[in-house]
């Protein structure tokens, strides 16, 4: 039967949002066993889902959110480790394809004013996580390179602060190549002046109430990364190599959102001076 609480699943994976996804997926195969899920139940179930008002259908991006949590719970189902079910059910639906805009992207001002704020939030608990996905650009979400990388049994080896260097794994990677993500100046100082983990505990609503205070986009913090890397650093070529992003989607999308001013200014921010500076090295 599909699972009442997904306690046993990964800690990489968001509980609040998975938890929600399974539930509202368990009263709709009417709390069937996981191996009689079929591609052609999980589509009803999709089309099935409404937009807040209860009427429209939801979002294409709504639909997207659901599929990929599916699709995450089945692949775990169907690890070698279980083998409760032989296919993924979710793998040939497609994707809804959304039409992309230009890139949200922050200001350094507003960047500024976000890390300052995460510094100061409970004893800089989210500094690490924020610091990671703006100045590393890593991929977020619940299922994303920041939450492996932070779960990772080898996670103090990929973190090279010595050679200033991020090693993103294959099995962390969303694209399964490995890359290297430098951490310069501003990255190590984040990292290594904040103690405790990268994803604390009540990681999901701490996070979520500081991108509502803010207004986080869900792409934004990656998107600041791209516009404020090719500004600072001319380079198409080394903004993908380290983001993990093909170089015609770069010069599509991120060339020219922010000045080279801005670009430089966004590699200087620092974690606020507050007396004596304490070097925590990370476990």
């Amino acid at each position: 039967m599909l699972p009442s609480s997904p306690a046993a699943l990964p800690a990489a994976f968001n509980m609040v949002q998975l938890k929600s996804t399974l539930f509202q997926f368990k009263e709709f195969a009417e709390n069937c066993h996981v191996h009689e899920v079929s591609q052609q139940l999980v589509e009803r179930f999709l089309r099935s889902i409404r937009a807040k008002d209860g009427k429209n259908p939801a979002t294409k991006r709504t639909w997207n959110n659901y599929r990929s949590d599916l699709h995450n719970f089945f692949a775990w189902c169907s690890n070698p480790q279980r083998r409760w079910i032989a296919i993924n059910p979710v793998s040939d639906i497609p994707k809804q394809k959304t039409g992309r805009d230009i890139p949200e992207s922050l200001t350094v001002g507003e960047v500024r004013k976000l890390m300052e704020y995460v510094a100061e939030y409970k004893g800089g608990i989210l500094a690490k996580y924020f610091a990671l996905a703006l100045f590393g650009g890593l991929r977020t979400g619940s299922d994303g390179e920041l939450q492996k990388l932070a779960f990772h049994k080898d996670r103090p080896k990929l973190i090279d602060l010595e050679h200033g260097v991020i090693h993103v794994r294959p099995e962390i990677s969303k694209t399964h190549d490995y890359r290297q993500v430098m951490v310069r100046e501003n990255l190590k100082a984040w990292l290594t002046t904040f103690a405790g983990e990268i994803i604390p505990k009540n990681f999901d609503r701490e996070v979520k109430g500081v991108r509502e205070k803010f207004k986080l986009g869900q792409d934004v913090l990656r998107h600041t990364f791209f516009s404020m890397h090719v500004a600072a650093f001319k380079s198409v070529g080394e903004a993908a190599l380290e983001g993990g992003n093909t170089e015609a989607v770069i010069k599509k999308h991120y060339l020219n959102l922010s000045s080279y001013k801005e670009g430089a200014e966004f590699w200087k921010i620092m974690p606020p001076a507050t007396g004596e500076k304490k070097v925590i090295h990370l476990p």
